[in-house]
């Protein structure tokens, strides 16, 4: 027994009170007196039953209101939802949020623990406002807070899950105990098909475990597989507040009804400069956006200009079937988005609209099924993250399932959208021109993305109207000092990507000066292609997985393949294209031959004047056959030029893998017909830049002079054994640099591969 004096006992009662008082103080409900349930609570004058409500006094919203016309919260007022009601629901066609007011749902230190929904209403051309219709309006100094019950976002399974039958059991890597009787999971489609994801409907979850019920069409893997991580995704999709617009049951009116036969008009919720707080976290947001209305988006900062830390963020959210994108940062500098879950959106997803939003972080956020939309021209390829700001850190990301893209990452010459309006006209200043493509990365490591046609994907320049232009062209090189190009040069490091499933390119990379570690690819028409200046280390390309086999998807001589198949006949596990790239101490498993696919695991799409310094050192192939190694198109007329420093890939070491040009070979190389028309040289070759100059070139090596060689027209180089002497000719004009003395424009790369 413990034994305490009267007065120590009084003091100890004393102080425990006053902390469960400010405990209580802490939760937004405590000591609000008025009570919308309660008249006798409400000032003279106001009614709950009135259509249009201006508040400017705090109330506890303990019910379902009656359908209003609108509600603006000024100064003084708070819209407080209770906990302890059974509901408590409001039901109007928007909320506008001015300096001074609030509208409360928990707060960060108590989260609301009871059922809040807020059901945004009206059929589209009702009304004009600055905010549109259908919304949530924060204004400069008002408030939205937003804290639903904690619970896990997201998880992975650690078993696969088997289709067919109603009742699952699903093991994953989590504690998922939070997750409640009722609430609906989805399960990522772990094959090419992003249609393969699917929802279900808890039972009972406890600790790694969940029972649940659902017809699963599909088996969702939940695996390493073949040392490449392709565990299927769990993403909640319930939560204990609901924000939803109220849809008609068809397209109608001024949408875009020749493109979507539903309704695309759903409610959006938007930020503006100067709001006090805007902290989203725990809530289910569905049926919002509105499909092809610039700024209607379901979550949006909108000109926010610089954001005040922890003054606002968008996590731990459920954002599913929505109609326009799911998160956008748009003209704020520091947006703060993590650990969310989207499922079924229209458009981009996660998304920076006009290529200035510097200092984006999103982190931890979960990305599945991704469709077309028609906002912008980009939005019919979609990305599940469209990154337009170098200066962001994106990480530990999964995108998984897009019908475009998983994540894309591409930079603008100048600012577009409304940014670009402000600055062309003197009223703001973004970045100069071509700034972004000298400006250093943030971070993008540690996203993995898988069930896309391209999963990541670094490339194009963002139009004026937020189109994509092909390709960036090289321009994306980042420096010390952005604002002057010729400060040094910088390396860019990104490590700890997955891909898996990709029907065209996994990751494909064009920026100069990439250092990549740890890229870990699997079942892809093609694993990883860089563009530019690269090293890649340590990483995994696996042609074929062991065990993930998807959903037969092809015929092949007349019968369904036994697995599913990316897009193509061909597959290669690591490609680049002109610029020097070094492979190195990694690993390439499972590229093989059969009769649905040409499988090889190294390959060049284009070899050029450079090409002297690409080639491998020190990779090794498993379950993988010597022609599998190497291949090469059968065209003849561009030249090809690979060093296998170690001989890990030709057995060759301090050798060069050619095409088979007469002036390249000697009886000391080794031809390889298993890879194509190419051997394997013992000699070192020099690259001889042409400038244009190349179809007027004749070449002949002086100990064969009866085979004369002039490169293809777009070959801008020819190589040249340092073991031979070569004679150069002309058949046009000689070659001068114009306003000087003649002369020819030489300069010979490789002579020292080394450096």
């Amino acid at each position: 027994s413990i034994k305490m004096g009267t007065s120590k006992v009084v003091a100890f009662w004393i102080f425990c009170f006053v902390c469960v008082t400010v405990s209580f103080s802490i939760c937004p409900h405590s000591g609000v007196v008025r009570k919308a349930s309660d008249k006798s609570t409400w000032p003279s004058g106001f009614s709950i039953n009135n259509k249009n409500i201006t508040l400017d006094f705090p109330i506890l919203l303990d019910l379902e209101t009656p359908r209003l016309v609108g509600l603006t919260i000024v100064s003084g007022g708070r819209l407080i939802f209770s906990p302890t009601a059974s509901l408590a629901k409001l039901v109007t066609d928007y909320v506008r949020i001015e300096s001074g007011g609030s509208l409360e749902i928990g707060s960060e230190d108590c989260p609301f623990e009871g059922q809040a929904e807020i059901l945004l209403t009206g059929r589209r051309g009702s009304y004009q406002s600055v905010d549109g219709e259908k919304y949530i309006s924060v204004h400069s100094g008002g408030s939205l807070e937003i804290h639903g019950q904690p619970k896990i976002s997201w998880t992975k399974l650690s078993k696969t899950v088997s289709s067919g039958g109603n009742v699952h059991t699903i093991s994953v890597v989590d504690d998922v105990s939070s997750w409640s009787n009722g609430d609906q999971l989805v399960l990522a489609s772990t094959d090419f098909d992003l249609n393969q994801a699917e929802v279900v409907t808890v039972e009972k979850c406890r600790g790694k475990s969940c029972n649940v019920r659902g017809n699963l069409k599909f088996s969702h893997f939940g695996d390493v597989d073949s040392g490449v991580d392709m565990r299927g995704e769990v993403g909640l999709l319930s939560r204990n507040i609901i924000i939803q617009g109220e849809m008609e049951e068809s397209c109608y009116g001024d949408q875009l009804c020749n493109e979507y036969d539903f309704d695309t008009f759903g409610g959006h919720i938007i930020a503006r400069e100067g709001f006090r707080a805007f902290k989203v976290e725990n809530a289910e947001f569905t049926k919002l956006g509105q499909q092809g209305i610039v700024g209607r988006y379901p979550l949006h900062w909108h000109m926010a200009g610089d954001l005040t830390p922890g003054t606002s963020y968008v996590r731990s959210n459920s954002i599913h079937h929505t109609l326009q994108r799911c998160v956008t940062c748009h003209g704020s500098f520091g947006c703060n988005i993590e650990n969310n879950v989207a499922f079924e959106s229209l458009g981009h997803c996660y998304f920076m609209e006009d290529g200035v939003e510097r200092g984006t972080v999103m982190r931890d956020n979960l990305g599945l099924n991704t469709r077309k939309g028609s906002m912008i021209p980009s939005d019919s390829d979609p990305a599940t993250f469209w990154i337009t700001h170098p200066d962001s850190f994106i990480t530990r990301n999964t995108a998984g399932g897009s019908e475009g893209k998983g994540f894309w990452f591409l930079q603008a010459s100048l600012p577009t959208g409304e940014s670009g309006e402000l600055q062309s006209s003197g009223a703001k200043h973004f970045f100069d021109k071509d700034e972004l493509f000298l400006t250093k990365l943030g971070n993008i490591s540690g996203n993995t993305v898988h069930s896309s046609n391209f999963g990541f994907f670094f490339d194009a320049v963002l139009l004026p109207d937020q189109g994509a232009s092909g390709q960036n062209k090289g321009r994306f090189s980042p420096v010390q000092d952005p604002k002057n190009p010729k400060s040094e040069k910088l390396t860019t490091n990104i490590s700890d990507i997955t891909c898996y499933k990709a029907k065209q390119t996994c990751i494909w990379m064009h920026l100069e000066k990439g250092d990549y570690e740890n890229i870990r690819v699997a079942d892809a028409g093609e694993g990883m292609f860089v563009h530019e200046t690269s090293h890649v280390t340590n990483s995994l390309f696996v042609g074929e997985s062991e065990k993930n086999f998807g959903v037969p998807n092809r015929r092949v001589n007349k019968k369904m393949w036994h697995r599913s198949l990316p897009n193509g006949r061909a597959s290669f596990g690591f490609r680049n294209y002109v610029n020097p790239t070094k492979l190195e101490n990694s690993v390439f498993r499972s590229f093989q031959d059969s009769d649905a696919r040409y499988v090889r695991a190294i390959g060049v799409r284009r070899s050029g004047p450079r090409s002297t310094f690409t080639g491998a050192s020190n990779v090794s192939f498993v379950s993988t056959p010597f022609e599998g190694r190497m291949g090469e198109g059968k065209r003849m007329d561009r030249q090809f030029l690979y060093y296998d420093w170690s001989g890990s890939v030709s057995g060759s070491p301090d050798s060069y893998i050619v095409k088979n040009f007469p002036h390249l070979l000697s009886a000391r190389c080794l031809t390889m017909p298993e890879w194509g028309p190419l051997s394997v040289c013992p000699h070192h070759y020099i690259s001889l830049p042409t400038k244009g100059q190349g179809e007027s070139i004749a070449l002949i090596r002086t100990d064969i002079p009866d085979k004369q060689f002039t490169p293809a027209e777009k070959d801008n180089m020819v190589y040249l054994s340092t073991d031979h002497t070569y004679i150069i000719s002309f058949k046009k004009k000689f070659p001068v640099k114009k306003g000087r003395r003649p002369k020819l424009p030489l300069v010979a790369m490789g002579v020292d591969k080394s450096t």
